[in-house]
C-alpha cells in the first residue's frame, strides 16, 4: 500500500512540473528570446503580398452572364432583352455544362432597330477604362454570327461599333472569343447580336456565356 501511495506522489509530482512548463517553456530549456520575431497575441503581421491580376478579379460587368437565371416560359434571361418574334427566336435549351440560349433567325431579315435584337441592359462605361468583352459560342451555322456595341448619345440608342466579334459559321464545339476596347466617352453603352452578313440563308447559335469586365484604368 505505501509502494503504490509513492508511486502515485511521484507522477503527481512530474505532472505539476509539466503544467509549470507549458506556458513559456523558459524553465524547460527553452528561450523566451527564440519568439521575439513573432508578432504579439491578438495581432496579425503580413508577410508577403502579391498583387492580383485586375482583370481575373474584375466582376462581370453584364448582369447574368452565364445565363442560368431564366424564369420558366420568360423569352428572354434575367438581364436581357428582345429579341423580336418575327427576326429570331431564344430558348433555353441544355448541354453539357448546363442550361445555354439557343438563338435562331429563321430568315434572312434579321432586322435594324434596336428591338429586333437579343441584347444586354444598359451599363455605364468611362472613357479612362478598358474593357474586355468575351463571349463563349458553339454550334454556329448558316451565317457568322456578330456582336455589336450600342450607345446612348443625346438620349437615343446609336450603333457605335459593329460586329466587334464575330463567330464563324460551321463552329461546332464551344469556344471563346474576346476583344478589349477602351469607350471614346463616358456613357450608357449596350450589346446586340445578330447576323455578321446579309446572306439569303437562315442562321442558328448557342451562346454560353458572355463577360464584360474592366481591365483598369488607362
Amino acid at each position: 500500500m505505501k509502494s503504490s501511495r509513492s508511486q502515485f506522489n511521484v507522477v503527481l509530482e512530474c505532472c505539476i512540473a509539466v503544467l509549470l512548463c507549458a506556458p513559456g517553456l523558459s524553465g524547460c530549456g527553452g528561450s523566451a528570446e527564440e519568439d521575439r520575431d513573432f508578432p504579439p497575441p491578438g495581432t496579425m503581421r503580413v508577410m508577403s503580398s502579391t498583387r492580383l491580376d485586375s482583370s481575373v478579379q474584375a466582376r462581370n460587368i453584364l448582369v447574368n452572364g452565364d445565363f442560368t437565371a431564366w424564369w420558366a416560359g420568360a423569352p428572354t434571361p434575367t438581364g436581357y432583352f428582345g429579341p423580336g418574334a418575327e427576326y429570331s427566336k431564344l430558348e433555353r435549351v441544355w448541354s453539357s455544362s448546363g442550361f445555354i440560349a439557343h438563338q435562331q433567325w429563321p430568315q434572312a431579315d434579321f432586322g435594324t432597330a434596336l428591338p429586333h435584337f437579343f441584347r444586354t441592359g444598359s451599363h455605364e462605361l468611362s472613357r479612362d477604362s478598358s474593357y474586355r468583352l468575351s463571349v463563349v459560342a458553339s454550334e454556329c451555322t448558316g451565317r457568322p454570327v456578330g456582336i455589336s456595341i450600342w450607345v446612348k448619345q443625346a438620349g437615343k440608342w446609336e450603333l457605335y461599333r459593329d460586329n466587334v466579334i464575330v463567330i464563324p459559321q460551321m463552329l461546332m464545339g464551344a469556344k471563346r472569343y474576346s476583344v478589349d476596347f477602351t469607350p471614346d466617352r463616358t456613357a450608357e453603352f449596350l450589346l446586340t447580336t445578330q447576323p455578321a452578313t446579309s446572306m439569303n440563308v437562315s442562321a442558328s447559335i448557342h451562346w454560353h456565356e458572355w463577360t464584360l469586365r474592366e481591365l483598369g484604368n488607362e
